[in-house]
């Protein structure tokens, strides 16, 4: 009795639905139809906005009607915000899409190929897999590069296929396989990635080399030492730096004898990685600086530098007696890097042996160093032959503020080497009020070529200490033109330079530093920069040419 009263109610519930889906689902179909429809008319219409908005729109609809419409829309050349929507839209449409999109790989236009190659990677069907691998050997390099992404978008359904094509005979296909099996960073293709290192072609063997860079695993160690004897300089640099991002202590010793490879770029990479490995490599590198090679010592002592090991300076101490130049020239760099005050008097004694082919670096090193104990050797230089020498001592006491230096840092304002004239100037600035009535002089004299240097050099000694020199001197100027136009003024012109700089310390702001930093004098430069940096801002650098 239940089961039969139990049926007729499914019975007329059964029928009731028949009836309702009857009545309904032409309805439903019809309004759904009519809003495809109208997002057919927005995607054919002239407005693009409504245009990427009809494609957004299509993708969630996920009707496969809208393949065509959407590779349609790919190919345009309507802005990259369509083409990236139609794209996404297409990669949202799955398997139906898939299909529309490998029917087009046959385009003609390489711009359109490249497009539906990319689609196809966001699609990330494994369907795609081998059509994409036959676009590795597309005759056009940029949709050849990106069936290689799109290939690696797809990951791992990629891999077997990518590993069949590094037995394909064109050499290219081989490489683009390999960079392709890299991005995917599986742990399944690091041994084809190790066999592609015996490659006969070397951009094959390089990228593979790079594409073991993005693994982790040990087992690629010792097949990278032994690529590092190819024949390609490339290939050995680029597996030198591989090795050095490892920080394996097994590469130390290899790497030590790449800094003697008869490539420069090689040698310095191998620099470089041992400086990354760090303390681990400092015994190794401290051996090789007994030997006689003066590559390998010069590159020994530069790479313990880097390394920046407080306990090597008595080593950089020692090595400014080295017998070869280039050693010692880098010993005193390490020197001044270290900022360690124990460099102050071995410098000091360079810098006093007149015969010393070091006392140009010892000088340089010195005088970032800002000491006191320095200042009687800087006062004897500043009567040296040598321009560069003179020019060092001057910054070097303007630096440390040497009450003694004036009255010669003065004289040499008159100096016949208009470089030694400029750092007289600037190394005036350096040393604050007591130097402000030579700077003023020069200010005032109007047949001194060094008004613009004068102008900053004042300008960088504390507004209170200054005085009215600046403002005295800008009574013979108008500034009016100059601050309206001063992005059309050339500074190349001494007397437009001094009016741009006049403008910027009168009536600088954010735009106009951040225009003089940009500009091609160097004067200009720091002035923006100067002012950037009393007023709190980090202004854009698009290029800087000193």
């Amino acid at each position: 009795m239940f089961n039969s009263r139990f049926s007729k109610k499914n019975t007329v519930f059964v029928s009731w639905m028949i009836l309702f889906l009857s009545l309904w689902l032409p309805f439903l179909i019809f309004s759904q139809n009519t809003d495809f429809d109208k997002l057919i008319e927005k995607l054919k219409g002239p407005d693009l906005e409504k245009r990427t908005e009809a494609i957004r729109a299509l993708a969630v609809s996920k009707n496969p009607r809208a393949v065509g419409l959407l590779i349609t829309a790919l190919k345009e050349n309507d802005g990259y915000y369509q083409s990236e929507a139609a794209k996404m839209a297409l990669a949202n449409l799955g398997e139906p899409a898939v299909t529309g999109l490998l029917a087009d790989l046959k385009d003609k236009n390489p711009v359109n190929r490249g497009k539906i190659v990319q689609a196809l990677g966001e699609t990330k069907s494994p369907t795609a897999v081998n059509p994409l691998i036959k676009c590795l050997k597309d005759r056009d390099g940029n949709v050849q590069t990106a069936a290689l992404y799109a290939l690696a978008k797809i990951g791992t359904p990629s891999i077997d296929a990518l590993i069949i094509a590094l037995k394909e005979t064109d050499s290219g296909v081989r490489e683009r396989a390999v960079t392709a099996l890299g991005v995917i960073k599986d742990t399944r293709v690091i041994e084809p990635l190790l066999k592609a290192l015996k490659d006969k072609n070397s951009k094959v063997r390089l990228s593979a080399v790079k594409s073991l860079g993005n693994f982790n695993d040990p087992i690629r160690i010792a097949p990278l030492i032994g690529i590092l004897k190819d024949i390609n300089s490339e290939v050995r640099t680029t597996t030198v730096e591989v090795l050095g991002n490892t920080k394996d202590s097994s590469v130390i010793e290899p790497l030590i004898g790449m800094m003697g490879d008869k490539s420069t770029y090689t040698a310095s990479a191998a620099c470089t990685s041992l400086s990354k490995i760090g303390t681990p490599a400092v015994n190794s590198l401290l051996r090789v600086m007994k030997s006689k090679n003066t590559k390998m010592r010069s590159n020994a002592i530069y790479t313990l530098g880097q390394i920046k090991d407080p306990g090597l300076i008595d080593l950089f101490i020692g090595a400014i007696k080295d017998p070869d130049i280039d050693v010692g020239v880098v010993a005193i760099n390490n020197l001044r890097l270290s900022k360690n005050p124990r460099a102050v008097e071995p410098l000091i004694e360079v810098l006093k042996n007149k015969k010393s082919p070091l006392r140009h670096s010892a000088a340089g090193a010195l005088s970032e160093f800002k000491d006191p104990r320095s200042s009687e050797i800087f006062l004897e230089v500043l009567s040296d032959k040598d321009p560069d020498l003179r020019i060092s001592a001057a910054y070097a006491l303007g630096s440390i503020k040497e009450p003694k230096a004036l009255k010669p840092i003065v004289s040499m304002l008159s100096d016949r080497n208009i470089r030694v004239a400029i750092a007289a100037v600037r190394s005036l600035g350096f040393m604050g009020k007591i130097a402000l009535e030579p700077l003023s002089t020069i200010l005032k004299d109007p047949k001194s070529d060094l008004h613009s240097i004068a102008l900053f050099a004042v300008w960088k000694i504390p507004y209170y200490e200054q005085g009215s020199i600046i403002s005295d001197f800008m009574k013979g100027y108008d500034l009016t033109s100059t601050l309206k136009n001063y992005k059309s003024i050339s500074s190349s012109e001494k007397k437009n330079e001094i009016l741009l700089l006049l403008s910027l310390i009168s009536s600088g702001n954010k735009e106009m530093a951040e225009y003089f930093i940009n500009n091609s004098s160097p004067l200009l430069q720091e002035a923006g920069n100067n002012w950037a940096r009393d007023h709190g801002y980090q202004l854009q650098i698009r290029f800087q040419n000193r």
